[in-house]
């Protein structure tokens, strides 16, 4: 249960900041992301700046600003880093409007 409530803390802390409309996979790859960096980092990171210009394609690069540990790339972190940014670039499927 302590596992949901950090996540539904992050989702708030993420609606607080983000100004702009973003689809459930970006969202969920930001979710992610802070989840791993936290959100003093993310906030003060220009990334958030990015996405709330709406400039997502150069936002999505930004992700791979997190992948290293004491300034070293970890092999984990450019995993998670990569799969985020597939998913903040993906579409929704099967949406019906």
């Amino acid at each position: 249960m302590a596992y949901r409530s950090f996540l539904e803390r992050i989702s708030k802390q993420l609606n607080k900041h983000i100004t702009v409309v973003i689809n459930q996979n970006q969202f969920d790859a930001l979710v992610s992301l802070v989840y791993d960096i936290g959100i003093k980092a993310f906030i003060s990171d220009e990334l958030l700046e990015l996405i709330n210009k709406e400039k997502l394609t150069e936002a999505s690069g930004h992700f791979r600003r997190f992948n290293k540990y004491m300034k070293k790339p970890v092999y984990q972190l450019i995993k998670s880093r990569k799969l985020e940014i597939e998913l903040f670039n993906s579409e929704i499927k099967g949406t019906h409007e």
